[in-house]
């Protein structure tokens, strides 16, 4: 079912909910640049297995384009955590109260957690491919590339053109703001924590299980090893996922044929978002 929530800027935002049955379920934070759309079949298919899902385009993409398109929206990447993410988990907490709410969070989705102030509303948490995005925690020619990035390629297009195409990255058009934020952020050593994410003390504190994959070209382990530093009160684990999920790269946790992967993260879910976290929600 289509919804449109409403950030607490006034801004609408696309969403999707997906809703068999009255359960517990994760809201989805995707990556930069991903629609919700892509997201379709593994929200499907939880629902399937008794979840409420709900599934949200940040500002700037997918249904929540600004009527004059990119060049002309002001979206930064820290109003996809602290507004647009916030608003999705205040929405499905404002729905039951009494339920456990979790996020699954790929790539970008899992750090943008720590900009949104309802993430101490959050039980659970499972991130795949979510990673510094920090130049120096890639090698060889992959680290060149990420420096020349962050530090010129990516301020020089936004920059210029006012946004940063989609090619550059896999993903939709960026409005400038978030593009230009988003390199800024790769050129610290600390990446969003210090420069953007709420105080620590403030952040999610509930379970946290952060999935990474063998060939990923956008998350490195070193960079996956990473997240549970931006969580300090959260209970953490850091998983590889074996060999024979080689091929998944960068996105291939999210389609077709990854059914097994969504089965085993939501029974890891289902049991994280009961348990008690390592310090009270406050």
């Amino acid at each position: 079912m289509d919804v449109t929530l409403m950030a607490s800027d006034g801004r609408a935002l696309a969403a999707a909910l997906y809703e068999p049955r009255r359960e517990d379920g994760p809201a989805v934070a995707g990556a930069t640049g991903v629609p919700q759309r892509f997201y379709r079949r593994f929200a499907t298919h939880l629902a399937g297995r008794g979840a409420t899902v709900l599934t949200v385009d940040y500002r700037g993409v997918g249904g929540s384009r600004h009527a004059g398109g990119p060049r002309r929206d002001a979206a930064t990447m820290s109003d996809w955590g602290r507004l647009d993410l916030n608003e999705a988990i205040g929405h499905l907490v404002d729905r039951d109260p009494d339920r456990p709410v979790a996020v699954v969070g790929h790539s970008a989705g899992g750090w943008l957690l720590s900009l949104a102030p309802n993430a101490q509303l959050v039980s659970a948490v499972l991130t795949v491919g979510s990673q510094s995005g920090y130049w120096r925690h890639w090698t060889g020619r992959a680290r060149a590339a990420r420096y020349v990035q962050w530090h010129a390629a990516v301020p020089a297009v936004a920059g210029l053109t006012g946004v940063l195409p989609g090619r550059y990255f896999g993903g939709e058009t960026l409005p400038g703001g978030v593009a230009k934020e988003w390199a800024r952020w790769g050129r610290r050593r600390d990446f969003v924590d210090g420069a953007g994410a709420l105080p620590p003390e403030r952040r999610f504190a509930g379970q946290l299980l952060a999935v990474g994959v063998p060939d990923d070209p956008f998350a490195t382990a070193q960079g996956v090893a990473w997240l549970p530093s931006l969580y300090p009160r959260a209970s953490s684990e850091v998983r590889t996922l074996g060999t024979r999920h080689r091929a998944l790269g960068h996105f291939g946790a999210f389609r077709a044929g990854a059914e097994g992967l969504w089965d085993a993260g939501w029974a890891w879910l289902r049991g994280a978002a009961r348990a008690p976290s390592t310090f009270p929600l406050r």
